[in-house]
Protein backbone atom coordinates (compact mmCIF):
# COMPACT_ATOMS: atom_id res chain seq x y z
CA UNK A 1 0.00 0.00 0.00
CA UNK A 2 1.25 3.46 -0.87
CA UNK A 3 1.29 5.59 2.27
CA UNK A 4 0.75 9.31 1.95
CA UNK A 5 1.17 11.44 5.04
CA UNK A 6 0.04 14.89 6.08
CA UNK A 7 -2.08 17.54 4.41
CA UNK A 8 -0.43 16.90 1.03
CA UNK A 9 -2.43 13.64 0.90
CA UNK A 10 -5.51 15.67 -0.08
CA UNK A 11 -6.32 18.80 -2.03
CA UNK A 12 -6.66 22.04 -0.13
CA UNK A 13 -9.77 24.10 -0.73
CA UNK A 14 -7.73 26.53 -2.87
CA UNK A 15 -6.34 23.68 -4.98
CA UNK A 16 -9.82 22.24 -5.47
CA UNK A 17 -11.11 25.68 -6.51
CA UNK A 18 -8.25 26.19 -8.98
CA UNK A 19 -8.81 22.74 -10.45
CA UNK A 20 -12.55 23.32 -10.85
CA UNK A 21 -11.94 26.68 -12.55
CA UNK A 22 -10.10 25.00 -15.45
CA UNK A 23 -12.91 23.43 -17.51
CA UNK A 24 -14.65 25.93 -19.79
CA UNK A 25 -18.25 25.43 -18.68
CA UNK A 26 -19.51 27.47 -21.65
CA UNK A 27 -18.69 24.40 -23.78
CA UNK A 28 -20.40 21.00 -23.47
CA UNK A 29 -17.14 19.12 -22.82
CA UNK A 30 -16.24 21.68 -20.16
CA UNK A 31 -19.55 21.07 -18.38
CA UNK A 32 -18.90 17.33 -18.55
CA UNK A 33 -15.32 17.65 -17.25
CA UNK A 34 -16.38 20.01 -14.47
CA UNK A 35 -19.05 17.50 -13.41
CA UNK A 36 -16.54 14.62 -13.61
CA UNK A 37 -14.19 16.40 -11.22
CA UNK A 38 -17.04 17.29 -8.85
CA UNK A 39 -18.24 13.67 -8.82
CA UNK A 40 -14.80 12.55 -7.68
CA UNK A 41 -14.43 15.33 -5.10
CA UNK A 42 -18.00 15.25 -3.76
CA UNK A 43 -18.77 11.53 -3.88
CA UNK A 44 -15.41 9.74 -4.02
CA UNK A 45 -16.26 7.87 -7.20
CA UNK A 46 -13.63 5.67 -8.83
CA UNK A 47 -12.74 6.21 -12.48
CA UNK A 48 -14.27 2.95 -13.65
CA UNK A 49 -17.47 3.74 -11.72
CA UNK A 50 -17.73 7.06 -13.56
CA UNK A 51 -17.24 5.41 -16.94
CA UNK A 52 -20.02 2.88 -16.26
CA UNK A 53 -22.75 5.20 -14.92
CA UNK A 54 -25.66 5.53 -17.29
CA UNK A 55 -28.42 8.12 -17.44
CA UNK A 56 -30.82 5.46 -16.16
CA UNK A 57 -28.77 5.36 -12.92
CA UNK A 58 -29.48 9.04 -12.23
CA UNK A 59 -32.77 10.12 -10.65
CA UNK A 60 -32.82 13.91 -10.58
CA UNK A 61 -36.23 14.02 -8.88
CA UNK A 62 -35.14 12.00 -5.85
CA UNK A 63 -31.61 13.49 -6.10
CA UNK A 64 -29.91 10.10 -6.18
CA UNK A 65 -27.41 8.32 -8.33
CA UNK A 66 -26.99 4.56 -8.31
CA UNK A 67 -23.48 3.17 -8.71
CA UNK A 68 -24.14 -0.31 -10.12
CA UNK A 69 -20.63 -1.30 -11.11
CA UNK A 70 -18.66 -0.86 -7.93
CA UNK A 71 -15.69 -2.90 -6.76
CA UNK A 72 -16.78 -6.30 -5.51
CA UNK A 73 -20.08 -5.98 -7.39
CA UNK A 74 -21.49 -3.85 -4.59
CA UNK A 75 -24.31 -1.51 -5.57
CA UNK A 76 -24.67 1.79 -3.74
CA UNK A 77 -26.93 4.82 -3.86
CA UNK A 78 -25.56 8.31 -3.33
CA UNK A 79 -27.53 11.46 -2.55
CA UNK A 80 -26.79 14.33 -4.92
CA UNK A 81 -26.53 17.93 -3.82
CA UNK A 82 -28.54 20.69 -5.51
CA UNK A 83 -25.55 22.16 -7.36
CA UNK A 84 -24.79 18.82 -8.98
CA UNK A 85 -28.47 18.36 -9.95
CA UNK A 86 -28.25 21.67 -11.86
CA UNK A 87 -24.99 20.53 -13.49
CA UNK A 88 -26.53 17.20 -14.54
CA UNK A 89 -29.40 19.11 -16.13
CA UNK A 90 -26.95 21.44 -17.91
CA UNK A 91 -24.93 18.48 -19.20
CA UNK A 92 -28.13 16.68 -20.28
CA UNK A 93 -29.25 19.77 -22.21
CA UNK A 94 -25.81 20.21 -23.82
CA UNK A 95 -25.91 16.77 -25.45
CA UNK A 96 -26.86 16.76 -29.12
CA UNK A 97 -27.96 13.14 -29.44
CA UNK A 98 -31.00 11.16 -28.35
CA UNK A 99 -30.56 9.83 -24.81
CA UNK A 100 -32.03 6.76 -23.26
CA UNK A 101 -31.50 5.02 -19.94
CA UNK A 102 -28.62 3.01 -21.41
CA UNK A 103 -26.69 6.06 -22.62
CA UNK A 104 -23.49 6.66 -20.70
CA UNK A 105 -23.63 9.63 -18.34
CA UNK A 106 -20.08 10.69 -19.13
CA UNK A 107 -19.57 10.43 -22.85
CA UNK A 108 -18.26 12.25 -25.85
CA UNK A 109 -20.71 14.74 -27.38
CA UNK A 110 -21.74 12.03 -29.89
CA UNK A 111 -22.52 9.50 -27.15
CA UNK A 112 -19.42 7.32 -26.99
CA UNK A 113 -18.30 6.06 -23.59
CA UNK A 114 -15.29 7.83 -22.07
CA UNK A 115 -12.31 5.66 -21.23
CA UNK A 116 -10.68 5.64 -17.82
CA UNK A 117 -7.46 6.84 -19.44
CA UNK A 118 -9.29 9.86 -20.87
CA UNK A 119 -10.45 10.84 -17.37
CA UNK A 120 -6.92 10.42 -15.98
CA UNK A 121 -5.55 12.61 -18.79
CA UNK A 122 -8.25 15.25 -18.18
CA UNK A 123 -7.19 15.49 -14.52
CA UNK A 124 -3.50 15.80 -15.46
CA UNK A 125 -4.26 18.46 -18.06
CA UNK A 126 -6.41 20.56 -15.73
CA UNK A 127 -3.92 20.11 -12.87
CA UNK A 128 -1.13 21.48 -15.08
CA UNK A 129 -3.33 24.30 -16.34
CA UNK A 130 -4.13 25.25 -12.73
CA UNK A 131 -0.36 25.28 -12.03
CA UNK A 132 -0.79 22.93 -9.09
CA UNK A 133 2.50 21.73 -7.63
CA UNK A 134 1.51 18.07 -7.70
CA UNK A 135 0.06 15.54 -10.06
CA UNK A 136 -3.73 15.39 -9.92
CA UNK A 137 -4.94 11.79 -9.93
CA UNK A 138 -8.27 10.08 -9.33
CA UNK A 139 -6.78 8.59 -6.16
CA UNK A 140 -5.92 12.06 -4.82
CA UNK A 141 -9.51 13.23 -5.38
CA UNK A 142 -10.93 10.08 -3.76
CA UNK A 143 -8.68 10.54 -0.73
CA UNK A 144 -9.74 14.20 -0.54
CA UNK A 145 -13.37 13.09 -0.46
CA UNK A 146 -12.72 10.41 2.18
CA UNK A 147 -10.85 12.71 4.56
CA UNK A 148 -13.36 15.55 4.18
CA UNK A 149 -16.31 13.19 4.64
CA UNK A 150 -14.72 11.85 7.84
CA UNK A 151 -13.93 15.35 9.10
CA UNK A 152 -17.55 16.40 8.53
CA UNK A 153 -19.16 13.31 10.05
CA UNK A 154 -16.53 11.64 12.26
CA UNK A 155 -18.35 8.44 11.25
CA UNK A 156 -16.06 5.84 9.70
CA UNK A 157 -19.01 3.58 8.78
CA UNK A 158 -20.59 6.40 6.79
CA UNK A 159 -17.30 6.94 4.93
CA UNK A 160 -17.10 3.19 4.30
CA UNK A 161 -20.60 3.15 2.78
CA UNK A 162 -20.01 6.23 0.65
CA UNK A 163 -16.73 4.85 -0.70
CA UNK A 164 -18.29 1.44 -1.35
CA UNK A 165 -15.75 -0.45 0.74
CA UNK A 166 -16.70 -4.00 1.74
CA UNK A 167 -14.10 -4.10 4.48
CA UNK A 168 -13.80 -1.41 7.18
CA UNK A 169 -10.02 -1.98 7.19
CA UNK A 170 -9.81 -0.50 3.69
CA UNK A 171 -11.56 2.63 4.94
CA UNK A 172 -9.25 2.80 7.96
CA UNK A 173 -6.28 2.64 5.58
CA UNK A 174 -7.65 5.65 3.69
CA UNK A 175 -8.02 7.62 6.91
CA UNK A 176 -4.74 6.41 8.39
CA UNK A 177 -2.82 8.17 5.65
CA UNK A 178 -3.83 11.51 7.09
CA UNK A 179 -2.91 12.94 10.47
CA UNK A 180 -6.02 14.71 11.65
CA UNK A 181 -5.26 18.18 13.02
CA UNK A 182 -6.62 18.98 16.46
CA UNK A 183 -8.97 21.51 14.88
CA UNK A 184 -9.85 20.25 11.40
CA UNK A 185 -10.00 22.78 8.60
CA UNK A 186 -13.41 22.52 6.94
CA UNK A 187 -13.22 22.26 3.16
CA UNK A 188 -16.51 23.12 1.55
CA UNK A 189 -16.10 21.06 -1.62
CA UNK A 190 -19.87 20.79 -2.05
CA UNK A 191 -20.35 24.47 -2.86
CA UNK A 192 -17.42 24.94 -5.24
CA UNK A 193 -18.25 26.15 -8.70
CA UNK A 194 -21.53 27.82 -7.90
Amino acid sequence: MKVICGLSAILTQDEACWLLQQPDTREPNGVRDFLLIRMMLNYGLRVYELTEIRWGDVDLHSKRIIVEKSRGGKRRALSLNNTDIVLFEKWFNALNYKLNGNSFLFSTPNGKQLSGQYIINVLKRYGKRAILQRQITPSLLRHTFAINCFKDSEDIRLVQRKLGHSNIETTKNYLQTYNMPKKPVKLNITNLGQ
